[in-house]
């Protein structure tokens, strides 16, 4: 639901004054790094997926024509 939606509690930290502007944003940043690894850890354990290595050198075309052929 909207009421999970990532940084929201913090913001509503912050209108309660429970928070300074600059403490916002670092509970905010906290907030998506520890967000980001619990998806990087269930993601690991998702044997069925097939990891796509992109670099930035990489054009969306080739991203693309990869993608096609592990579908095929």
């Amino acid at each position: 639901t909207a009421s999970k939606t990532l940084g929201l509690a913090q913001v509503q930290d912050y209108l309660k004054g429970g928070l300074t502007r600059s403490e916002l944003a670092s509970a905010i940043s906290l907030a998506t790094r520890q967000y980001a690894k619990r998806q990087r850890t269930w993601l690991r354990r998702e044997t069925w997926l097939t990891p796509i290595v992109v670099t930035a050198k990489d054009s969306p075309r080739a991203i693309a024509e990869r993608i096609a052929d592990l579908i095929r």
